[in-house]
């Protein structure tokens, strides 16, 4: 049995993608026995390799107009129905499916703990990814970066860097609490990427992905000052 699956941008049939950068056309595929409307299929389409078979088509983003469609096979070389050019929206749709990871927030001091009216150094290790897929046939490279990060402290305030911040001593992106309390910051990483098809010129690609971070654990804690007999 074959679950129907249509992808439209970075969404299921449920929503259209929110492009960032420009209006490419949105490419959509489902395995080629559920175009009628079925959920799941008993008796898919298959290749000759014994995949099963996909069906594809763009639409207009602003018309919903059919642009192009065609079926084509996974683990084929050439398609011929397929959109005759690899397009940057393909490009996009691709990297939108990527799994991406979150961005790694680092806090200090460390151990989750922190004081009042001290400023807490938050920073993230700098990170490049180099991925490759295979869209119509073609190898794509991506080399992927983080383009902005989005500082999330916990007390109701926000920044947004395009520097993953350093650790001790350089305290380049630091945040004071006011007040002792449980926090829970969180850092969001939106990435951009860089692709060239068949080892050809390397260009951008024309969106970004922006992956959440997984709120961490800090409390800030008031200082008492004690006086202490050295002697």
């Amino acid at each position: 049995m074959v679950s129907a699956h249509e992808r439209t941008g970075d969404t299921d049939t449920s929503g259209t993608a929110a492009v960032s950068g420009s209006n490419p056309p949105l490419y959509h595929e489902l395995p080629a026995c559920t175009v009628g409307g079925a959920t799941t299929c008993d008796a898919p389409a298959y290749c000759p390799d014994g995949s099963v078979q996909m069906v594809f088509w763009t639409t207009d983003p602003a018309t919903g107009e059919t642009i192009s469609d065609g079926t084509y096979c996974p683990t084929d070389t050439t398609v011929e129905d397929a959109p005759a050019e690899l397009t940057p929206g393909l490009v996009l749709e691709a990297f939108r499916r990527l799994p991406l990871p979150e961005a790694r927030l680092i806090i200090e001091p460390p151990d989750g703990r922190t004081l009042v009216n001290l400023p807490t150094n938050f920073y993230s290790p700098d990170q490049t990814l180099d991925r490759t897929v295979t869209l119509l046939g073609r190898r794509v490279d991506l080399r992927i970066r983080v383009a902005t990060y989005h500082w999330d402290f916990g007390d109701g305030t926000t920044r947004e860097t395009t520097s993953p911040g350093a650790p001790y001593p350089a305290l380049t992106l630091t945040h004071t609490y006011l007040r002792a309390a449980r926090y829970r910051p969180r850092l969001d990483a939106t990435y951009a990427a860089d692709y060239r098809v068949d080892d050809g010129p390397w260009q951008p690609v024309d969106g970004t992905v922006t992956i959440a971070g997984t709120p961490t654990a800090l409390r800030a804690l008031e200082a008492t000052p004690t006086l202490v007999d050295y002697r």
